[in-house]
């Protein structure tokens, strides 16, 4: 038996141990502690705390991040195409290279070298075997037991851009990430199905930094269809329900359109998918991106719109906590931004240098078209690569 003087102390202690265990347990009855006190049961209820704590958690793959070297597709073949990702030598000519000097995490990132002049670089993800059967992107990725289907909505990599990359204007873009969707009922020795070859757009500048890209289901065009169309989101682009725009991606590519010297270097790194389960507005806010420069201080975001709103403006408001918790009314504004160009010239940016960002080790910016109470939030890091 405790002394009735020690017995505050003895309950605070097993108060503290059981709440942490009860809080683990999914329970529906009331944890209690049970204590003889004179031979007689005292039962203490534990209760939870009353302010409710957000668990956030991340799920996601990885597609590659080339800390195991070049993936062969094809051991037979001499290279490009003997690798998963490789240089297109459809346009130009190119080497592909494991790099450790340049690297956005981890020791190794994937390296493009241009051996040709060409007016475009052309880097992909092919994952076809020797037999010509072209695979699926999921089952051909670092992480494939994992996958789980209808379930992933962003695809995102790092790039770190050569010098020579310039921006277009009027809303133009200066690169995109092509890809191709197939049905599971199309035969495997063909990248699409029903002219599923679709185009995100991006209008990226050179910085030195290593900068974020994010592919959402929403395309900016398709092959064959007028630029000036706006195709919306592309959850199920075959109509199978259970299988969305990511189950079905077969080969993908990175088209930056830049007649760049012999020699030039790309760099890319991290590729992976994950859920977003915050609802948010992909329908206005697509193909967003954005890189932080510790040089200039300048944040940069980018973005696309919906080609036939010309006009609407798109509130950018930005904090250094997930907004999606804070609520966008609470974020620190910072512009209206207009369209920069008409129709299918609708690239959207944001461009500052004079935030304070001592002491910070993130950004996050949210983008809400001015007609919607939904919003696109991306977070950028603020450490030097």
């Amino acid at each position: 038996m405790f002394a009735r003087r020690n017995l505050k102390s003895v309950v605070i202690l097993l108060s503290t141990m059981l709440t942490c265990a009860a809080f683990a347990q999914s329970e529906v009855s009331t944890p209690t502690i049970i204590i003889f006190l004179d031979d007689q049961p005292l039962i203490i209820p534990i209760v939870k705390p009353t302010t409710a704590i957000e668990e956030t958690s991340f799920n996601g793959l990885v597609i590659d991040d080339f800390e195991s070297g070049l993936r062969e597709s094809c051991s037979s073949i001499d290279p490009p195409n003997k690798y998963f990702f490789n240089h297109y030598d459809g346009i130009g000519g190119g080497e592909e290279a494991i790099s450790t000097i340049e690297v956005h995490s981890g020791s190794q990132s994937f390296e493009e070298m241009l051996t040709e002049s060409a007016d475009k670089s052309n880097f992909q993800f092919r994952p076809t075997g020797c037999s010509g059967i072209t695979s699926y992107m999921r089952e051909r990725i670092v992480d494939t037991d994992e996958w789980q289907l209808d379930t992933y909505n962003r695809l995102r990599f790092w790039l770190k851009a050569p010098p020579g990359t310039t921006q277009a204007g009027n809303g133009n873009d200066n690169m995109h990430f092509g890809t191709y969707t197939r049905s599971t009922t199309t035969r495997t020795n063909t990248y699409e199905s029903d002219g599923g070859h679709w185009y995100h757009h991006y209008n990226i500048p050179y910085t030195g930094e290593w900068h974020q890209i994010i592919v959402d289901w929403h395309p900016n065009s398709k092959r064959g269809v007028s630029g000036s169309t706006e195709h919306g989101e592309k959850q199920y682009p075959t109509d199978e329900l259970g299988y969305n725009y990511f189950d079905l991606l077969t080969r993908f590519y990175v088209q930056i359109h830049e007649d760049f010297p012999v020699g030039t270097r790309i760099y890319f790194d991290d590729f992976e998918v994950y859920e977003e389960t915050r609802v948010e507005n992909v329908n206005q806010v697509y193909s967003l991106n954005g890189v932080y420069v510790p040089s200039t201080n300048d944040l940069i975001v980018g973005w696309n719109r919906d080609k036939n709103q010309n006009d609407l403006t798109h509130e950018v408001r930005y904090a250094f906590q997930d907004i999606h918790t804070l609520g966008f009314d609470n974020a620190t504004f910072a512009i209206n931004a207009r369209p920069l160009g008409w129709q299918g010239y609708n690239g959207m940016e944001w461009r500052i240098s004079s935030l304070d960002l001592s002491g910070q080790t993130t950004i996050y910016v949210a983008i809400k078209p001015a007609n919607s109470d939904l919003f696109r939030q991306i977070e950028i890091p603020l450490g030097i690569n």
